[in-house]
């Protein structure tokens, strides 16, 4: 859920850390890195290609976190 200050954003997976952090392309083509959230980052495991759902801060716009995999269909 967004809080104030996070903007909610669906994008794609092109590159995967082992430390479980991810590059995240947006769709208007703005790539940043986004960790997994906390309670999801011992047991999800993200591949290139995977939409996900990423918070962003508009504080800082090159680093989101990423909140759960994006709903099928979109």
């Amino acid at each position: 859920m967004s809080g104030p200050g996070h903007i909610e954003e669906d994008g794609i997976v092109c590159e995967v850390r082992p430390e479980g952090v991810c590059k995240v392309q947006l769709a208007n083509g703005h790539k940043l890195w986004a960790g997994i959230s906390g309670r999801d980052a011992g047991k999800r495991r993200f591949a290139v290609g995977d939409r996900v759902r990423v918070e962003i801060s508009v504080y800082d716009v090159s680093r989101g976190r990423i909140v759960m995999p994006a709903a099928k269909g979109e």
